[in-house]
């Protein structure tokens, strides 16, 4: 069951495609999250941290379904889909709330970060964590098998 594809194999084309399509994903991310942050706090009150824990919340929940993607498209198994699917849920349900309160409780919604919250801040919003995972199963997989893909 682990070994079973989750994309078909043919066409060829459509896995090298889910890949260009999740670097876009993660392009625009990027590109968008200024904007995001700007939207949301014109929906808030001045004095709310509700922009501040929406856009982490929001950019950590679209970086790590890109990067699940990311997973489908490079390995194509259930296994390691799997993996990143907890992965994925760990950020979600414990590293963001703990990152949230630690960064709102010492510094507030300030973008300038003491050198541990911006390290945190960059292995749980941006998906630092998700691809350091996907680098070791590749290089896990290579050393198995003597191929990435």
């Amino acid at each position: 069951m682990e070994d079973l594809p989750l994309v078909p194999n043919k066409p060829r084309w459509l896995r090298p495609a889910l890949v260009g399509f999740c670097l876009l994903g993660f392009l625009l991310v990027f590109v968008c999250q200024r904007q995001l942050l700007g939207w949301l706090q014109g929906a808030f009150p001045a004095d709310s941290n509700g922009p501040f824990i929406l856009s982490r919340g929001l950019r950590l929940v679209a970086n790590d379904l890109i990067c699940v993607a990311l997973f489908v498209a490079v390995f194509n198994r259930a296994g390691e889909v799997k993996l990143a699917s907890a992965i994925f849920l760990l950020e979600l349900i414990i590293l963001l709330p703990l990152y949230l309160f630690l960064k709102l409780r010492c510094e507030g919604t300030s973008e300038i970060s003491t050198p541990l919250l911006s390290f945190f801040h960059r292995l749980i919003v941006n998906p630092l964590l998700m691809l350091i995972l996907l680098a070791g199963l590749m290089v896990q997989r290579f050393q198995r098998t003597r191929a990435l893909f």
